[in-house]
């Protein structure tokens, strides 16, 4: 399930993943960052997602997909995790630069900036 939020810039989007993400949540992401790009040309994107299994790899195939699909229009997304999962974000710093760049939950702050190059 993919909930939307908003950000501190309103060329960024934030969601929040649960569960499994289906082909209507993506649909629905996508017109999202679609009307957003048609306003703005470059988009943030920070997706922070609930510890488990199966969030964590909707998590990875939403950044994924949204970078193949929009990578001229979205130069970073950020993904938020739980706290116990602050290995993994020391894990996949050496490969941020591939589809994401991974936050632990308490620098939520920290994953916005980022996004928006601050």
């Amino acid at each position: 399930m993919v909930e939307f939020f908003s950000g501190p810039a309103s060329n960024a989007v934030g969601v929040r993943i649960t569960g499994r993400v289906s082909h209507d949540d993506y649909r629905q992401l996508d017109g999202r960052i679609r009307h957003l790009v048609e306003l703005w040309n470059r988009v943030g994107v920070l997706i922070v997602k609930v510890d488990d299994r199966r969030t964590s790899i909707a998590a990875r195939w939403v950044a994924f997909r949204l970078r193949a699909r929009w990578g001229l229009h979205i130069p970073r997304i950020a993904v938020v995790l739980a706290p116990q999962r602050e290995d993994k974000v020391r894990r996949d710093r050496s490969r941020s630069g591939m589809f994401a760049r991974y936050f632990p939950e308490n620098q939520l702050d920290a994953a916005w900036n980022w996004v928006l190059n601050r």
